[in-house]
């Protein structure tokens, strides 16, 4: 959607913060950029208890709920288990282990802003880096890398924007310049 932004509130939720007194669009925004009432100041805890989101539940907690499931289905359970950007492979790796022990069929992990582009963003735009003048290149120029080495910042070779690579690919949403390594 060339960067729209839409701000879409459930309308249960919409019609019990006006209920409650807590509905302002500077809420909802706020809501929506950090995707959870968690911390958002003027919300009662049963509030919060009533409308917690994935993000708000610890790691642990999405494999013991989906154990639960699983217990009672013969197929696999699909479930998500959202991470934090800080989330350590070592997190991941407990998470698995967690899994296995608890008998599952298979389990997803995903860690918010493991990707440049995701469809629901949970924090703050970041300024959009500006376009320097560079003459093209075959290959774009790598910048820096990431500890993990999974993503790395890298010169577009046909406008010069600053791009992240992940898992070996990138486009610029600049120039729509992509690649894979």
């Amino acid at each position: 959607m060339d960067g729209t932004e839409l701000l879409e509130v459930n309308p249960i939720f919409k019609a019990y913060a006006e209920e409650h007194g807590f509905y302002t669009d500077a809420i909802m925004r706020q809501i929506s950029e950090d995707g959870t009432i968690a911390h958002v100041e003027g919300v009662d805890e049963k509030s919060k208890n009533i409308f917690a989101t994935a993000h708000d539940v610890s790691p642990y907690w999405h494999v013991k709920m989906q154990a639960a499931f699983q217990l009672h289905t013969d197929n696999a359970v699909s479930k998500t288990v959202n991470f934090v950007e800080s989330a350590t492979r070592k997190d991941i790796e407990d998470t698995y282990v967690l899994a296995y022990e608890n008998n599952l069929k298979g389990i997803t992990v995903y860690r918010n802003n493991c990707r440049q582009f995701q469809p629901m963003n949970l924090t703050k735009k970041k300024e959009e880096p500006k376009v320097e003048e560079q003459a093209k290149t075959e290959e774009p120029t790598v910048e820096e890398y990431n500890p993990t080495g999974e993503i790395k910042t890298v010169t577009c070779p046909e406008c010069g924007n600053k791009i992240q690579m992940a898992e070996g690919c990138f486009i610029c949403p600049n120039c729509g310049y992509s690649g894979c390594a």
